[in-house]
This record gives C-alpha cells, structure tokens and sequence, in this order.
C-alpha cells in the first residue's frame, strides 16, 4: 500500500461511522449520553456502568417459586416488591421461576441507572441480591374478575393484601396474566400495589405479546417500561400542575417521556428529560411530585 493512501473499504467504514454519529446527535438533541448521565466525569460513568454490569449478574436463569414473602436483605426499608399473580382458570407461565420478571426488573433498572444519573428502584430482595418474586394463584376466574372494570384494581389489592402480601413498608408489584380494563398498567397515589395486566389489548395486541427484555442488557421493551411508570404513578407524579402536565397524570406532547400516556410500544423513553414535571435531584417547584425523592429509589453513595 502507497504511503498516505487509505483503503476504499477503510473509508467506507469511516464514513458510516461519522454518519452514525450525525444521526445520534440528531436523535438525542446533541447528547452522546442519556440525560442522566450529563456532566459526568469518565470515572463517574464507569463506576455506573460497573453498578449496571453488578445488577446484571443477579439475574439468575431459574428461580426457585415462592408463594410468600423471603426473608428480605434489606427489612424494614421502604421497597418494592415483585408478584406474579394468576386468576384460577388461567395457564400458569412461569414467568416468576423462569427468569423473566428477573431479567425485566434489570433491563428497566439498569436504564433508569442511566438516565437518572445513578438511582435505582429498591427491589425487595433476599440472598444476597437476589429478587424475591413470589408467587400468587387466585380462587377466582380471570372472567369474573374482568367483569369487575374500573373495580378490578381494587379487587386485585385487596386479594394480594389478604393472601398475606401486607407490608406496610412495601409497595408490591403484580404482574396480573389476566384482562384489565383499559390499559396495560394501574397505579395510583399512596395504593399498596401497582399493576400490570398481561392479557389487555392495546392496539389490538395483549400486552405480553410486546414481549419483556430478554437480557438485562437490552433497553426496556413497552410491557417492561409500564411497570416503572405505574411506580412512578404511585407517588402521585405526574401533578395537575406540573408545566407538561396532561389528562390522567400523564404529560402531553412528548410521547418519548416515560410518563405520556400510552404512544408507540416500540418507542424508547425518556425520564423528564426537561427535568420539569416529576424528576429532578435538584427538586422542583413546591406542590409538584419528584419521583427522585421517592423513598423507594436508591442512590449511590458519594
């Protein structure tokens, strides 16, 4: 090769590669990393990867099924706790055992990691790291409980509650493989669980069928990101008054933040990327609802 020539093939890659870099730029609005992650040092954001790469390996392929609450790893803290709750008639998954409410919690733990700067969600645990995921067969039929409607995520808070899952210090989190009313997920201010319905339709497609992340690694997919926003519901965010405030303490216009209200299941999120409506460490204005103040979220030490 003549000295000071490059390579058809090497140029052809560099090219690629500047224009991967002018479509990100373009994509994030300027930013190389999630909002999160801005102005941190080098060192900052491998001690984060290293946090992510630490919640990875608790997932475990199998796990054992438990029908109560483990010992917890942390007792007494405010956390979340994770049930797999299936009505009397339905076809147990198996999905608590098999790993994929495990690998769902890290892939939306490991990206609000980033884009908070470093918070995650205090999962309840045992063992030494590892999720506690329980296990709850109900008496009654998926039909029946359908045909309660907007009741249903009553109904369903009360059952979890009086099957022993009454923690006063936990809000639990139910995986529910039946039909709700009109959304793949509920929570709701100061409710002791939050809830996913496996088996709604949205657009036409039960919401299990959009899948869960299959490796902690990957981003979040539509059903993994609706559990995190029903957590964030239940801080009472997003407020009335919240200046991209929309109906149902949702936010309008941006339908990439985590909290619009339904959009493209395909779409990645964002957490308030203006830092105006319901998430800044920094705080927000009096009477709004920051979810980095949650008690249930976990910041690293100094």
């Amino acid at each position: 090769m003549e000295v000071g020539k490059v390579p058809k093939l090497n140029l052809l890659i560099f090219a690629v590669g500047v224009g991967y870099a002018l479509w990100h730029l373009k994509a994030t609005g300027g930013k190389f990393f999630p909002n999160g992650m801005k102005g941190m040092t080098k060192e900052e954001r491998i001690a984060l990867r290293e946090r992510e790469a630490a919640t990875s390996r608790l997932v475990h392929a199998h796990q054992p099924r438990a029908t109560g609450d483990r010992p917890d790893d942390a007792p007494g803290e405010p956390q979340v706790h994770v049930i797999y709750v299936v009505p009397a008639d339905v076809p147990d998954r198996g999905v608590d055992t098999s790993g994929a409410l495990a690998t769902s919690i890290a892939s939306w733990q490991n990206w609000l990691r980033r884009e908070s700067g470093g918070a995650t969600v205090r999962i309840d645990t045992y063992g030494n790291g590892r999720p506690d995921i329980s296990f709850l067969r109900l008496s009654r039929k998926a039909r029946d409980l359908a045909a309660l409607g907007t009741q249903l995520y009553d109904t369903l808070e009360a059952l979890v509650v009086r099957a022993g899952f009454d923690d006063g210090s936990k809000l639990y989190a139910v995986y529910y493989d039946g039909v709700g009313h009109d959304a793949c997920g509920v929570g709701g201010e100061g409710k002791r669980i939050v809830a996913n319905f496996l088996q709604t339709k949205a657009a036409g497609i039960p919401c299990i069928d959009y899948g869960l992340a299959t490796s902690p690694d990957d981003p979040p997919g539509y059903l993994d990101y609706a559990m995190l926003h029903e957590i964030v519901h239940q801080t009472g965010a997003v407020a009335p008054a919240a200046p991209d405030a929309g109906p149902l303490n949702h936010v309008r216009g941006d339908t990439a933040d985590l909290m619009y209200g339904g959009g493209d299941p395909a779409q990645r999120r964002t957490l308030d990327a203006k830092r105006r409506n319901y998430f800044n460490p920094k705080g927000l204005p009096g009477g709004l609802r920051n979810f980095a103040e949650s008690p249930f979220l976990v910041w690293p030490a100094p």
